[in-house]
């Protein structure tokens, strides 16, 4: 075993969280490594509907923090990476349910408006119209007694084109990668923060850190057994066909459901579905039955799509952490990311894409 060199901070886990902690981190001129078991960007962060989502749902909430930081974030990509993300519109149904109730959705565009012209944000502003046929999207007759909210979020076009990217990014202000590489223990001695992995060669070797940030998603546990351990299966289906090339659309389903579908090349997909992790993450499957009844209820909700199993191209899945279960069994997600400091080892459990930046900044905010 050999020390190849040390580091002012460590980041374990290369998803969307670590690849910003560690260009923030180096940014800020700390001497970084990101080391990760796989290549990076890959796992649940290269398994999403890839929209970057300004969070105008969270008004049902009142969330407004998690609202601010959200249209921040996706002004920020948006003006970053212009060739790789992209304005989206979206549409959806004012079905005079929560926030699909037609004085609802205009309070909340008028809101929505004022933060995303507050913060710069450069897309452009929801409204409401009140027509019951969207143009290009016949299969929503019927389903809009009171018009269509209409607003755009991003869409990321290339996740992997956006992850080299960052890496580039990182590499530029000297900061170290290592890929392949599984980490087997973690000890903090309350001066120095010592990892030991398992090369991309097969070799053991260990690295020193003053700190560290443990972005192992699902297998965050693994070097902290009080951390949180819930986590749920959040997986989307990619459709064989396209409905519209240019537009996103939304639709209630049963039991409170709501199901989105983005376009992605000549193919759609729709999300999202969200189930409880039974086993480890090592190990997670989506069981064929799961997904055709997802389907399903897809199909009963917008009847005029005439969605059947044949439509079925693959399936994408990803694993988030959860508080627990409702009555009916289904998942219930945090409402922002949980992020908590334990000696010199920040630990981070993501819940959302989009707000990678604001998160990054959280996490060093906690390392000072």
């Amino acid at each position: 075993m050999r020390t190849d060199c040390d580091f002012d901070l460590v980041i374990m886990g290369a998803g969307i969280s670590g690849l910003s902690v560690a260009i923030e981190a180096s940014r800020l001129g700390k001497r970084v490594c990101l080391i990760d078991r796989d290549a990076c960007g890959m796992a649940t962060s290269n398994n999403s509907l890839r929209i970057i989502h300004g969070g105008l749902r969270y008004l049902q909430k009142f969330d407004f923090p998690r609202i601010i930081s959200s249209v921040a974030d996706q002004s920020y990509c948006l003006k970053k990476w212009p060739d790789l993300i992209k304005p989206l519109r979206c549409v959806a149904p004012l079905s005079g349910q929560g926030l699909k109730r037609k004085h609802l959705a205009s309070m909340a565009a008028l809101l929505y408006s004022c933060f995303l012209g507050a913060l710069n944000n450069p897309l452009e502003r929801p409204y409401l119209d009140p027509r019951k046929r969207y143009e290009g999207l016949p299969f929503l007759d019927g389903l809009a007694p009171d018009g269509f909210l209409v607003w755009q979020d991003a869409l990321l076009l290339d996740h992997l084109a956006l992850v080299q990217s960052m890496l580039a990014e990182i590499r530029q202000f000297g900061g170290s990668v290592f890929e392949q590489s599984k980490i087997i223990e973690l000890e903090d001695s309350g001066s120095v923060v010592k990892i030991v992995y398992q090369s991309a060669d097969g070799g053991t070797k260990s690295i020193s850190s003053k700190q560290a940030v443990n972005c192992l998603g699902a297998w965050i546990t693994e070097f902290n057994k009080s951390l949180p351990s819930k986590f749920c299966l959040a997986f989307n289906v990619i459709l064989k066909r396209q409905f519209n090339k240019e537009l996103a659309f939304g639709c209630d389903g049963e039991a409170g459901r709501y199901f989105f579908f983005v376009p992605r090349a000549q193919k759609t997909v729709l999300g999202t579905a969200y189930l409880e992790l039974r086993g480890s993450a090592d190990q997670a499957a989506i069981e064929q039955s799961e997904v055709e009844n997802f389907v399903e209820l897809a199909a009963r909700a917008a009847p005029k799509l005439e969605l059947s199993q044949n439509d079925i191209d693959s399936v994408e899945f990803g694993v988030l952490p959860m508080r627990g279960l409702d009555s009916r069994g289904m998942p219930i997600l945090y409402g922002g990311s949980q992020i908590s400091r334990i000696g010199n080892v920040v630990h981070v459990l993501s819940t959302k894409y989009t707000t990678f930046r604001s998160q990054a900044f959280e996490v060093l905010k906690l390392l000072k």
